[in-house]
């Protein structure tokens, strides 16, 4: 891996590609962990999404 951006990819039901840029840091600001998980949202269902960015 290089740079500072990690690309995410996979294929959905329909076989589409998906594909998400995240930053590689050891701490990400609040605003782009909303970012990331507003695109996430776009693949995945919030029930999914949810547990892995908060803890309940």
């Amino acid at each position: 891996m290089r740079g500072s951006h990690a690309k995410l990819a996979r294929r959905n039901r329909a076989g589409r590609k998906e594909i998400q840029i995240v930053p590689i840091r050891r701490q990400l600001t609040v605003g782009t962990l909303h970012a990331i998980y507003r695109q996430a949202s776009r693949f995945v269902p919030e029930q999914g999404l949810r547990p892995r960015f908060f803890a309940e």
